[in-house]
């Protein structure tokens, strides 16, 4: 299988050292997601579905030696799915299931200093995965899969303090190059020290202020082949931009709205040709606070949202509409380059949102926490 990530990431620059990555340091990273969509239920009572989803990552990097570390990960991902059907003379409930656990290891090679480093090294993973599906009491399918796949990659850190790095990195897992993934994420360092001080006590978040935003994320895959299709492709692309605008009503506290679109379509060839898209528009408000008025502050909102989502296939026919009403919190870092311009990742979001569609009413609870591959850029007006 062959994957293809493609992210827009926008860094600032200004004035600490870090001090070398030495034997006995240590990269800490993770993320952690649920997602629960609780009975969605047919107004006219036929029918109803309930999923839930969880996953979790863990990494550590260990510095064995000035330079050379090893890292470990390890995985989880799963969930399940269950159907039911009523005012039928005969019901036929169907259940899905799947779980995926995985183990990792490599040896890298760190070079560089200040706020950068460039790295290189390979290593092994082994995925264990399992899935099973029934319809009313009858297992209709059941696979149990182990993999092991080497993996070559290089990459770079950015750090944004002492103790908190992005990482950008490309992994390789057969030859000839199958390129694996282009993935962006943020790298915890406990013992993170600095050889010179950053100025701190920025003016950015001062009452009176406005705040324009502007967001945006880019996701391109294409995969190939499987045990049923060799020959199939997938292919997807995803773009989101959203804009925001907020006041400073008091020290570090904004009040604000934003409005945005994104746009995912997909294609599958072999068998045959299949294409769909979906497009949302948001139109949202948000109120927010950020905690320090040093370069790297956490913030956290509050936000209601409402999304007009507009979905289809390559036949007319096939085009639907649904409407979601979203209560969102979320915390995330910001990063001030000046007193005039920031950039925010999102860290952890909980979300509660009510779908109306056709016939059909949903109610979803998600929680996770990842670095997010989507940015947003910030311009301060004093």
């Amino acid at each position: 299988m062959k994957t293809f990530l493609f992210f827009a990431v926008l860094l600032g620059i200004s004035s600490f050292v870090v001090a070398q990555t030495k034997k006995g340091d240590r990269f800490l990273s993770g993320s952690v997601g649920v997602n629960l969509l609780a009975p969605a239920a047919s107004k006219s009572g036929y029918s109803s579905t309930t999923t839930f989803g969880a996953n979790f990552h863990f990494s550590q990097t260990k510095f064995f030696k000035d330079n050379w570390a090893f890292r470990w990960g390890l995985g989880y991902s799963g969930g399940f799915s269950d159907y039911k059907s009523s005012g039928f003379e005969m019901d036929f409930p169907t259940s899905q299931s799947s779980h995926s656990v995985s183990l990792s290891g490599s040896w890298l090679y760190f070079y560089g200093q200040n706020r950068w480093r460039v790295f290189a090294g390979l290593g092994l993973n082994l995925a264990q995965d399992w899935s099973k599906s029934s319809v009313f009491m009858y297992d209709a399918d059941s696979q149990n899969t182990l993999l092991v796949y080497p993996d070559f990659m290089v990459g770079g850190l950015y750090f944004l303090s002492p103790k908190w790095a992005l990482s950008v990195s490309a992994d390789v897992n057969s030859f000839p190059i199958n390129t694996a993934g282009l993935n962006i994420g943020l790298i915890y360092a406990p013992k993170g020290k600095l050889t010179e001080n950053e100025p701190t006590q920025l003016s950015t978040f001062q009452k009176g202020g406005s705040i324009w935003g502007l967001g945006f994320g880019i996701i391109s895959n294409v995969s190939t082949g499987n045990q049923a299709y060799p020959n199939q492709t997938k292919t997807g692309n995803f773009q989101t931009l959203s804009v925001s605008y907020g006041r400073l009503i008091r020290d570090r506290l904004v009040l604000g709205g934003s409005i945005g679109v994104s746009s995912n379509v997909s294609e599958v060839r072999l068998p045959g040709y299949y294409k769909s898209y979906n497009t949302i528009f948001s139109l949202g408000s948000y109120i927010k606070k950020y905690y320090s008025t040093n370069h790297l502050t956490a913030f956290g909102s509050l936000s209601v949202a409402y999304d007009l989502n507009s979905r289809g296939t390559a036949s007319s026919f096939s085009n639907s509409n649904s409407n979601t009403i979203t209560l969102g919190a979320e915390a995330g870092l910001a990063y001030v380059v000046s007193n005039r311009f920031f950039v925010e990742a999102s860290l952890a979001n909980v979300r509660l949102s009510r779908t109306t569609d056709y016939d059909y009413v949903f109610y979803n609870l998600s929680a996770s926490g990842a670095f997010s591959p989507s940015l947003r850029v910030q311009y301060v007006f004093h």
